[in-house]
C-alpha cells in the first residue's frame, strides 16, 4: 500500500513537472514604428526594437492549435518629441520639459507578456497564427506621452509559420502594439506601433 501511494505521488510530481516544461521554445526579433499608414502622428518619432523569448504551452491535449505563450522581452526604444507645443504652458516647468523631450533619447522597456495564440493549417507546410497578448513592464525614462515606471503592453499579430527542419519552425508576422499605463500615472498618452517580426521555435515535445 505504501509502495502504491509512493508510486502515485511520484507520478503526480512528474506530471506537474511536465506541465511546467513548454512544448515549444523560441525567440523573435520585432521592429516597430509609429510612422505608418495607420498612425503616423506628426508630433513625435518613436521606434522600437524588441527581442523576445517565447515559451509555448498548449491548451488542448496533443495539439498546439490553441496555446498560451509566455514572452519575457527587452524593448529598445528611440524617441523624440517633434512638436514642442504638445507640452502646454499650463504644465509645471513646461519650458524645461520642452527642452528635455525634444532631444533624441534612447529608452529601455522590460516586459513579461502573456499571449493567446490560435493556429490553423493553411497548406501542407504552412500554418496561420493569430495572437493577442497583454503584458506588464517597466520603462526607464519619462517622456511627454508616458511616465517613467510600470507600464502595460497590448499586442496583436497575424503570422505565418513554416517548418524548416523536423522540429524547427520559422515565424514571420505583422502586428499592432500599444504601450500605456492605464491611467495609473500621468502622462498617459501612450504609444502605438505597427510591427514586423521574424522568429524561430524548436519543438520540445
Amino acid at each position: 500500500m505504501l509502495f502504491a501511494f509512493s508510486t502515485v505521488s511520484l507520478s503526480g510530481q512528474i506530471t506537474t513537472k511536465n506541465k511546467l516544461i513548454p512544448s515549444e521554445i523560441g525567440f523573435a526579433f520585432v521592429l516597430g514604428n509609429e510612422h505608418n499608414f495607420l498612425f503616423d502622428d506628426p508630433d513625435y518619432n518613436y521606434q522600437s526594437k524588441i527581442v523576445k523569448l517565447r515559451l509555448l504551452y498548449p491548451l488542448l491535449s496533443k495539439s498546439n492549435a490553441l496555446a498560451l505563450i509566455f514572452e519575457p522581452q527587452v524593448v529598445h526604444l528611440n524617441h523624440q518629441l517633434i512638436n514642442e507645443q504638445f507640452v502646454t504652458p499650463d504644465e509645471d516647468k513646461y519650458l524645461e520639459k520642452r527642452a528635455r523631450y525634444t532631444r533624441k533619447k534612447q529608452m529601455t522597456l522590460a516586459v513579461i507578456e502573456t499571449t493567446l495564440a490560435f493556429k490553423v493549417k493553411i497548406y501542407k507546410k504552412l500554418n496561420g497564427v493569430v495572437t493577442a497578448g497583454l503584458g506588464l513592464g517597466y520603462i526607464d525614462t519619462a517622456t511627454e506621452r508616458l511616465a517613467k515606471g510600470f507600464t502595460f503592453t497590448e499586442n496583436g499579430s497575424i503570422a505565418l509559420e513554416h517548418p524548416v527542419k523536423e522540429r524547427t519552425n520559422l515565424h514571420i508576422a505583422v502586428g499592432l502594439g500599444h504601450v500605456s499605463n492605464f491611467n495609473f500615472n500621468l502622462p498617459n498618452s501612450g504609444y502605438n506601433t505597427l510591427t514586423t517580426s521574424i522568429g524561430f521555435s524548436y519543438v520540445l515535445k
